[in-house]
C-alpha cells in the first residue's frame, strides 16, 4: 500500500492472491470469457488452483480409471458434474465473479479452487507477492486483492482506490 495509505498494514509477501481491477464507478466492464481445462489425475485437480473471468467455461477431464463427481455449492455458481466416468469430459459455465470451491463426492482428499472474477485486467502474485497487469486503459479504478486465508474484514481491506494514466504504473499492496 501506498505509504499515505494509515491505517493499513503490510503483510507478508503472499503467493497465488488473484488482484484484479474494477471501475471505481461499479459499471461493468466487458468480458472475455476463456475455455479452460482442470483434469482429474492420480486423484487430484491439475490445476488445483484456477482464475477466469465471468462467463467462462471449465473442461473436466478424468484421466483417473475412477468414476468422480466434481461439484460446487459455491453462491452464484453451483453445479454437481454427475457421475464422471474414466476419459469422459464435463463441462460447466461459471456465470457468477468469487470463489469456486471444487470437491469430489467419492473422493474426499480432493480439493481444488477457481476464483472467478468480474473484470478482464487481473493476475496471480508470485512467490514474491509482485504481479503484473498489462493493457490497462486510463481511468479510475478499485484494485481488489482476494487470497482464500484471507478473512472477511480482511478482504474488505484488501481494496485500494486508483487512478490510471498513460505510463508505466507499479503499484504495490
Amino acid at each position: 500500500l501506498p505509504a499515505a495509505q494509515e491505517g493499513l498494514r503490510r503483510a507478508e509477501p503472499a503467493a497465488d492472491a488473484v488482484v484484479y481491477l474494477s471501475p471505481a464507478d461499479n459499471r461493468p466492464l466487458p468480458s472475455v470469457p476463456e475455455e479452460r481445462t482442470i483434469h482429474q489425475k492420480d486423484l487430484q485437480f491439475e490445476p488445483d488452483f484456477l482464475v477466469v473471468p465471468v462467463g467462462s467455461t471449465i473442461r473436466f477431464e478424468n484421466h483417473d480409471n475412477e468414476i468422480h463427481n466434481i461439484h460446487s455449492k459455491a453462491q452464484g455458481n453451483r453445479f454437481d458434474t454427475g457421475a464422471h466416468m474414466p476419459g469422459a469430459v464435463k463441462s460447466i459455465i461459471l456465470k457468477k465473479p468469487g470463489a469456486v470451491p471444487l470437491r469430489c463426492r467419492t473422493h474426499e482428499q480432493m480439493r481444488g479452487m477457481i476464483y472467478v472474477t468480474p473484470s478482464p485486467f487481473f493476475s496471480v502474485t508470485n512467490e514474491s507477492g509482485e504481479f503484473e497487469i498489462r493493457d490497462i486503459p486510463s481511468g479510475n479504478y478499485r484494485a481488489t486483492a482476494w487470497h482464500p486465508r484471507l478473512s472477511p474484514g480482511e478482504l474488505e481491506q484488501g481494496t485500494l482506490e486508483l487512478t490510471l494514466d498513460s505510463g508505466i504504473r507499479t503499484v504495490s499492496f
